[in-house]
């Protein structure tokens, strides 16, 4: 599996985004009003790489802290990174 962590304009963690296969990528980003937990994290990105979701970026109309263009950016990366890892 492949694991980034995300981090905010601050440098505070706040998220993750793995692979789990070459077409399998999921994204999980904390709630500004919590503290982000790293299992519980992956846990939820890795839920959801499963389940497919297509291109699931969190949405993030309200937060200033985070820059939605990197957080696409972070996602296409691990895209490309799992399309190299994984040569099934």
């Amino acid at each position: 599996m492949l694991v980034k962590y995300l981090r905010n304009k601050s440098g505070k963690m706040v998220g993750v985004v793995v692979a789990i296969d070459k077409d399998k990528v999921g994204m999980s980003l904390c709630s500004p009003k919590d503290v982000f937990n790293k299992e519980f994290g992956k846990m939820v990105a890795v839920g959801r790489a499963k389940l497919g979701f297509p291109r699931h970026v969190p949405n993030i109309p309200n937060r200033k802290d985070i820059d939605s263009e990197q957080l696409i950016s972070e996602f296409d990366s691990m895209e490309d990174r799992a399309e190299r890892y994984f040569k099934n």
